[in-house]
């Protein structure tokens, strides 16, 4: 056997599976404009007067041309994408929920990938569209009555990546970034917000990977540690 011989098998992982838990947007005055930020998110906690802001938001984002520079939302990425938006909101009309704005694909484009930005109220956490990354321009929007159970809804997903809290309330911030069982939370940003120092990386016992990256965090994931023990006699 030769002296540089590795056994196989035996790497250290880092797996990101899947993505965040969603924004939580409580009823500060300030913030209600921040909805127009919130597309992407896998599931959304939001204050219910500000939906029809984010109907309104909607209206903002149609679809174009990739290649022109005006344009702000293209086609989605394939087509098993785009059945799975159809799936979501069809199941969750279903079961209840309310589409506010969206006119699911639309024709008149290159390919039937172009999608209508939709906006889904009253979507309850049993949902698929509240369970599953639909990874289109879909926002469903879940309300809670207060904190206690706008946190264990958070808590309830199966997911546990990033989470972000919008509120001007410190007390509340703290409260929900010590809380919510997710790998980062970002207090007044996007879900997308991310810097090479930031340990990124999913909650322990969440569908969403193990391991981080990014910073000193993941030059310890990627270490094999050694310990050397010496007798002096």
């Amino acid at each position: 056997m030769s002296a540089d011989h590795r056994y196989p098998g035996y790497a250290t992982l880092v797996v990101e599976r899947r993505g965040p838990v969603g924004w939580l947007v409580f009823d500060d005055p300030a913030l209600k404009a921040l909805v127009v930020l919130a597309w992407g998110a896998a599931v959304f906690l939001i204050a219910p007067e500000a939906v029809a802001l984010a109907a309104k938001a909607a209206a903002g984002y149609p679809p174009g041309d990739p290649f022109d520079a005006a344009t702000t939302m293209g086609p989605l990425n394939n087509e098993p994408t785009a059945a799975k938006m159809d799936r979501h909101i069809e199941q969750a009309l279903d079961a209840g929920a309310t589409l506010v704005s969206g006119r699911g694909r639309l024709s008149g484009y290159a390919t039937n990938l172009y999608y209508d930005l939709a906006v889904l109220d009253e979507v309850t956490p049993a949902m698929a569209v509240a369970r599953e990354e639909s990874f289109g321009p879909i926002l469903p929007v879940i309300s809670a009555p207060d904190d206690d159970e706008l946190l264990r809804i958070a808590n309830a997903d199966p997911l546990g990546l990033q989470a972000a809290v919008f509120t001007r309330d410190l007390r509340r911030a703290f409260r929900f970034a010590e809380g919510l069982r997710v790998g980062s939370v970002v207090v007044n940003d996007s879900t997308d917000y991310f810097e090479s120092a930031q340990p990124f990386g999913g909650a322990a016992g969440s569908r969403t990977g193990w391991g981080r990256v990014g910073g000193l965090a993941q030059l310890r994931d990627m270490t094999d540690l050694r310990a050397a023990i010496f007798s002096l006699d």
